[in-house]
Order: structure tokens, then sequence, then C-alpha cells
């Protein structure tokens, strides 16, 4: 028998060095924030809450679904066209601009799509929390987005999955809903980086830091690349930083057209590494820890949660859903604040790809098009007799973040469901902060 068993295990561990010797990349999983979110289905298991606890209210963030090249990556890839004009092969690997300015981020099918199935497996998972407010309700349950078609469409779609069935209109008896707006300038929970002066004049603009990191990785890295590419197919003119250009043409492609064969054809595996690794470190130094405003700029998102729930479980506000409509960048402020994917030395140019292959803060990974953060908020009745009401109240609540549909431990709070107390102490002074002071320049 234990022969068998030997013989078994063998072949199993065979089977495994197999698979792994000839996976096949997946170079779709790698595109940044121009990857395509994982899950592609309504299927779904039901919560299964903490013992002795229920599921009281849900605050979600989520980015957009996917969607068409915004504007200035359209406008790359009309100087990726001019370089390739006269490249040999060009019309046959169709080496061309396939979009149009018209198009500017608008929300693409699948995006639509990515949402209604997010909003299905949303309805199945909570269906005990969801099945009490329902009919829809816009005073319980209450949906927002930033002032832009794509977010608006994105939440839209979310709430048809979710409302399935359950409303009065057309064939599929779909529920109409309202959503919130405020302009992008004065959004500061969900618009973070249109709405904050300061990080635009010192992050975004005359970034002294990033721009030496983006001059180093580009002399090398990219050069390497493009010289590649330039000696292989005889492109002339190929330029370092059209390398990135080519990454962007090449996520596009295989979003739209399930393409291989054009942009993407001009790239290695290692390339795509290389460029994912150079787009992680940009925006590692734009949205994330590589400058110490970023650490604070979701406070106003973080206060809003924190308010919102204390108003609901002290019977000031009715509200038990809140469901907002976002972008990468306001994702990428939230995991900074909440200590989420920090790496324990900072994103630099001056890297192999493997001391970085591990590393936490991969855009591909936890900012996708639809990437979303949902807050569970727990009450619970296991609290010791001893302590006062209040202590009572604050220990009887707990809350678990679930990021992608995966849960993940808060850094600093000892397992996924935290104590509301626990959450609010390490959140510390960004609860009530003063963002309009907080990014305030001299000129506004």
């Amino acid at each position: 028998m234990q022969f068998l068993y030997q013989i078994v295990w063998t072949n199993v561990l065979a089977l495994i060095f197999f698979t792994s010797s000839y996976y096949k990349f997946d170079m779709k999983r790698h595109m940044g924030t121009n990857s395509l979110y994982p899950i592609f289905t309504d299927k779904q298991p039901e919560l299964n809450s903490p013992r002795n606890c229920k599921l009281e209210k849900l605050f979600l963030i989520a980015r957009h679904g996917t969607r068409y090249p915004e504007d200035d990556d359209i406008d790359k890839f009309d100087v990726l066209e001019k370089v390739f004009h006269d490249v040999p092969g060009r019309k046959k690997h169709k080496w061309e601009n396939k979009f149009t300015l018209s198009q500017d981020a608008l929300l693409y099918f699948r995006g639509q799509k990515e949402h209604y199935l997010l909003g299905k497996r949303s309805f199945k998972k909570y269906q005990k929390f969801w099945k009490k407010v329902i009919p829809y309700d816009p005073y319980i349950i209450e949906f927002r987005s930033t002032k832009t078609s794509r977010t608006g469409m994105s939440g839209n779609s979310y709430s048809v999955g979710l409302f399935d069935g359950h409303g009065i209109l057309g064939r599929g008896d779909t529920q109409p809903i309202y959503i919130y707006t405020t302009s992008l300038s004065k959004d500061y929970e969900l618009a973070i980086h249109r709405s904050c002066p300061l990080w635009k004049d010192t992050v975004n603009d005359n970034n002294k830091i990033l721009g030496k990191q983006v001059s180093q990785f580009t002399s090398t890295n990219l050069t390497e690349i493009t010289n590649r590419i330039s000696k292989k197919y005889k492109v002339k003119n190929l330029q370092p930083i059209h390398a990135d250009y080519i990454y962007k043409a090449c996520a596009f492609d295989i979003i739209f057209f399930n393409e291989h064969n054009s942009w993407c054809k001009l790239l290695r595996k290692k390339d795509i590494l290389t460029l994912e690794y150079f787009n992680d470190m940009k925006n590692y130094y734009r949205f994330s820890y590589g400058n110490d405003l970023n650490k604070r700029l979701a406070c106003k998102l973080i206060t809003k949660l924190v308010n919102s729930v204390e108003k609901y479980m002290n019977g000031t506000s009715p509200v038990k859903a809140e469901l907002f409509f976002t972008h990468s960048e306001t994702l990428s402020f939230l995991y900074t604040i909440l200590g989420l994917y920090k790496d324990s030395k900072p994103l630099i140019a001056n890297v192999t790809l493997d001391e970085v292959s591990d590393r936490k803060y991969k855009s591909s990974e936890i900012c996708p098009f639809a990437a979303n953060a949902y807050f569970e908020i727990y009450n619970c009745a296991n609290c010791a007799s001893n302590e006062n009401l209040f202590e009572k109240k604050e220990k009887s609540i707990l809350v678990q973040i679930i990021i992608n549909e995966v849960p993940v431990i808060i850094p600093g709070c000892d397992e996924k469901y935290c104590e509301w107390s626990k959450f609010k102490e390490l959140m510390g002074d960004n609860i009530g902060c003063d963002f309009k002071e907080i990014c305030k320049t001299e000129k506004y």
C-alpha cells in the first residue's frame, strides 16, 4: 500500500513539474491598470458571517469597468502608427492606431458586463442582507460615481445585476436607480487626483524623484527593448519611450480584438514584465507610498466611511449600503492610507526583475479594470458583560475588507475581522481631516 502511495505521489509531483515547466505566460494578466478583471461569471457562494455576528452595512468602492483608451493613449498610438508607417509587414501585422478620439475613455461592452456580473455576485453572496433592503430605496441604498460616463455607467450596470428581476420595468423587471455625482474639482472622496491642487503641482507635475527614476529606467531597460525591436523589424526613429506606447497598444489589442499578433508580437515575456514594473514604479510615486502626500489623500473617503457607519449604528442614518464607482487612482490612494500592498523597499529603477518579481504593489493584480474594495460591517453580540455600554458597542462592531473579492488583513489588525475601535485607532487623524488644508497651494 505504501509503495502504491509513493507511485501515486511521484506521478502527482511529475504532473506538477510538467505543468509548471510548460506554464503558458498569460500576458493579459500583466497589463497593469489596463488588465482585465479576472472574474467573469455570476457564480458565487453565499456569505458565511462570523459567529454571533450579523452583516449590518456594506460599503463598496469600485473602479469603473474596462474602457476604451484615453485621449493621451490614442495620441501615443498615432505616434506609433507614424513610426511604423514604412516598416515591412505593417499592414499584415496591423501596426496602426485602431481607435479614435471620439471613443475617449468610454465604457466598453465588457466593462458593462464586468459590473453587471459583480452586482449579480454581490446579490448571491450577500443575499440575506440585500433581501431585507429590497425593493430599492435611494435613502437606504446610495449609489454614487464621479462625474464621468464610465463610472456612472459602471454603477448602473452593477445595479442591473444586483436588482435583476426585482424591478418593474421591461422584460427583465429592471430597477432604475439614482446615482449621486458632484463636480470633479470638488469631489474630495472619489476624484482625489482631480480635486487636490497640491498633488497636481508637486506629485503629478514637477516630481523630481519620479522624473529621475523614469529617466534612469528608460535609458537602460526601455532602450534595450526598442533597440531589439528596431533591429529585428527594421524600425527607424523608434525611441525608448515608445516601448511603453507599444505595451499599452498591446493591452487594448487584447481587450478589444483578442489580438496577440499585432503590437503584442513585438514584445517578449521579459519585455512585458519589464514594462509592467515600469508602470507600477510610476504609479507608486504618483498614487502610493512613493510620496508622503499620497498617504493622506484618501482621508475624506475614510472619514465618510467612519461617519456613515457610526451614524447607522447610532440610529441616526437609515443608509445600509453605499456603492461608489470611481477610478484606479482613488483605489490606489485608498490602499495606501490602509497600509495595504506596501513593499519593504521602495520601487526604484536600479533593480533586476528577479528582485521585484514578488512585489506587493502590482497594479495588474490590485487595480485592474473593475477592481473593487468591499467594507463589510458586522454587529456582533458576544461582548463581555463587565464592559460599559460604549465599550460594548465599539467592540461589538467588526470590519472586514474584501479586495477584488478576496479577504485581506488590515495592517495593524490581528485577523481579517478587525474591531471597529482598532480600525479607527489605525486611521488616527485621517478621520475628520481637513482635505482643503492638506491640498492647498500658494495659488489656491
